[in-house]
Order: structure tokens, then sequence, then C-alpha cells
């Protein structure tokens, strides 16, 4: 399947993140040491990644 053309609702992304929500926070919680680390690594890179998705298309 070709995803190039992907495309959400707010509300499709929102319920995502809800339904995905409490399988990461239960993960983060039991590997604590191995988050840190990501975030640590991370930071060394280039900070906060969390705006590369800022300029897709993203359907209201």
């Amino acid at each position: 399947m070709d995803y190039s053309d992907f495309k959400m609702s707010h509300k499709q992304a929102y319920e995502l993140a809800l339904a995905i929500f409490a399988d990461i926070e239960e993960y983060v919680e039991s590997h604590h040491s191995e988050y840190e680390a990501f975030l640590i690594e991370n930071s060394l890179e280039g900070g906060n990644r969390s705006n590369e998705i800022d300029n897709q298309d993203i359907v209201a």
C-alpha cells in the first residue's frame, strides 16, 4: 500500500491518539531508563522533533 497521500481528520487523529496512549504510557513507565536515554539521544541530535509533521497536510 502506498500511504504517501494519507490524510486523516483531527477527530480521527485524536481517536487514534487515545487508542495508543495507554500502551505508550505503560511502556514508558515500565522502561523508564530506556525512555530517558531516548530523550537524551534525541535532544543531542537537534532537540524536539515534534514539529517535523507540522507542515504536512492534515484535513480538518
